[in-house]
């Protein structure tokens, strides 16, 4: 479905992580809905230049769903952790659903400490699902002319307004790796 919203982007942000339709001008945006439901370690971060970012990993889109061909599960965070640990300077293959282009793909990665600080992939990543990940994003239709959209670059049937889950302290916090 789609909404018309009118505010500032902080805004926006506020009033659609509340259930309410507010925004940018009278731009116009969309939920999406059809995107098949899939669990694992969705990507949060990622850092320029690290293993990750060099794999073509994507912030909030992607979710790692296995390494090796190893299931991954919500109670797996220390496993996942000691894989990729074991896996130093090592190709490491992850099975990747892309929640943008709604398909599976393999990247593969070499976990190092060379490419610079930020963990042996230079990402990080807290378990999700693609139903609870899309409730709190919105793909830009249209943007309307002089808008306060407009004037932050956005641009209608290419971005999208993104949100993710608070940051967490203890036990549930994303991981960094």
């Amino acid at each position: 479905y789609q909404r018309r919203v009118h505010g500032t982007l902080s805004e926006c942000l506020f009033f659609f992580r509340h259930g309410i339709a507010m925004g940018f001008g009278a731009s116009r945006l969309q939920q999406e809905d059809d995107v098949e439901i899939v669990e694992g370690y969705q990507i949060a971060q990622v850092l320029e230049n690290s293993p990750a970012h060099n794999a073509g990993l994507i912030p909030y889109f992607d979710f790692v769903i296995h390494m090796d061909n190893v299931t991954l599960t919500e109670d797996g965070a220390d496993f996942f952790q000691e894989y990729v640990r074991k896996s130093e300077n090592q190709p490491l293959r992850m099975g990747v659903y892309s929640m943008r282009a709604q398909a599976y793909r393999e990247v593969s990665l070499r976990p190092n400490h060379q490419w610079g600080p930020g963990g042996l992939l230079g990402c990080s990543i807290d378990w999700g699902s693609t139903d609870v990940a899309m409730q709190c994003a919105w793909r830009v239709m249209e943007v309307l002319p002089a808008s306060a959209a407009e004037r932050a670059g956005i641009q209608g049937q290419r971005d999208y307004l993104l949100g993710m889950q608070d940051v967490e302290e203890g036990d549930d916090a994303p991981i960094t790796m």
